[in-house]
């Protein structure tokens, strides 16, 4: 079969009344051998229809709709019923899930809940089929249909940031699949990450995290930064609970990007949610997003960990100069005078490092 276009597909889609009318190896393969055969073209047809090619909102939505409604047909040309494959859902009476996503890569188990977001919540997996089989994961579920471009966002930015060659990879999540409930929410499927977040972190050390480790923590995280603006993503969320750490090999992961912006100077879209205490004045103030923005936001984490107060701007008194200096510069209220540059901040911050505890060594972290 020649691959339609994205405009053919929806026309056909639009017009048909039975999966014959979509499905081509039903028609000329009569029934022999036809599972096979459909699988594939089903799998080809979803790749056109496929949502994160598109940039505009409301294009996305329409390519969503045109996979739903060949999700239902598929499943009616093998006898299943029109509901959209991707999900079997029961609860039992402990409120902790138990459920099983089908999408056209693979099968997943989700249980207990992760975690609870502002606009989804985080499952528990495991890959039982497919090409991630055996691995855990997270499933990803918005809480509402009106969040899926948001999602969707979070889709997109995590397959460009892979795409991409760099070993900053290895501080970002892995987007593993995708899939749509029953009722039209969008669901991804992450990759499970071994860590805790910066909250954590925190709670075990109240009087503040030591400099030292603060330090290789902003380290990792601006290293992360200088590859996405790079990219020309910006993340446009970054606090404490997006902020992973993983104790063993000082691994950070950076997490959380359905509020992230690609290329937005081209786009022409904006800020998509401000968060007291870490979000730079111009979210607030309605202006162009920056790699600057992403940097105060890094700069008020570092801030938070030593055991200041990220909205009053307060560092300990017992914090030593010059990386009060440098935490500043990333601080500043105005986009154009504080720092620009995610990897010249990194150097710096190697600088202040060496001027401070001289040669680096592996020190423990404990949690």
């Amino acid at each position: 079969m020649a691959e339609p276009t994205f405009e053919d597909l929806c026309q056909i889609v639009a017009e048909a009344s039975c999966p014959d009318e979509v499905f081509s190896s039903l028609r000329l393969m009569g029934r022999v051998g036809w599972e096979s055969a459909l699988r594939g073209e089903y799998e080809q047809l979803r790749a056109v229809a496929n949502p994160l090619q598109f940039l505009d909102p409301g294009a996305r939505q329409g390519a969503e709709v045109v996979r739903r409604r060949l999700d239902e047909l598929y499943r009616e040309a093998l006898g299943e019923g029109s509901e959209p494959e991707g999900e079997e859902l029961s609860w039992n009476s402990t409120e902790r899930p138990c459920f099983l996503v089908r999408t056209g890569q693979g099968v997943y188990q989700g249980s207990s809940v992760l975690a609870r977001g502002d606009i989804a919540t985080l499952y528990e997996g495991k890959a039982t089929e497919g090409t991630a089989i055996g691995r855990c994961v997270v499933l990803k579920i918005a809480d509402a249909a009106a969040d899926n471009g948001l999602m969707l966002d979070e889709a997109a930015a995590l397959e460009r940031l892979h795409q991409g060659a760099g070993p900053q990879k290895k501080h970002l999540p892995r987007l593993i699949d995708q899939f749509c409930m029953p009722d039209g929410r969008i669901g991804l499927v992450l990759e499970r990450l071994d860590g805790v977040d910066l909250l954590t972190v925190r709670e075990r050390y109240p009087e503040g995290v030591p400099l030292e480790h603060v330090i290789w923590i902003l380290r990792r995280i601006l290293s992360a930064i200088g590859y996405v603006h790079q990219l020309g993503i910006i993340h446009g969320n970054i606090e404490p609970s997006h902020v992973m750490v993983r104790p063993k090999d000082h691994n950070v992961f950076l997490i959380d990007w359905c509020y992230s912006l690609i290329e937005p100077a081209r786009s022409g879209r904006g800020f998509k949610c401000e968060t007291p205490g870490y979000s730079a004045p111009e979210v607030g103030q309605r202006k162009p997003p920056t790699p600057a923005s992403d940097l105060y936001s890094v700069g008020k984490c570092a801030v938070y960990l030593l055991g200041g107060d990220p909205e009053k701007d307060q560092l300990p008194e017992e914090i030593n100069p010059r990386f009060a200096r440098l935490l500043r510069h990333l601080c500043r209220p105005s986009a154009l005078q504080r720092a620009q540059d995610a990897w010249e901040m990194f150097d710096e911050v190697g600088r202040a490092r060496r001027e401070i505890f001289g040669h680096h060594t592996f020190q423990e972290f404990q949690i």
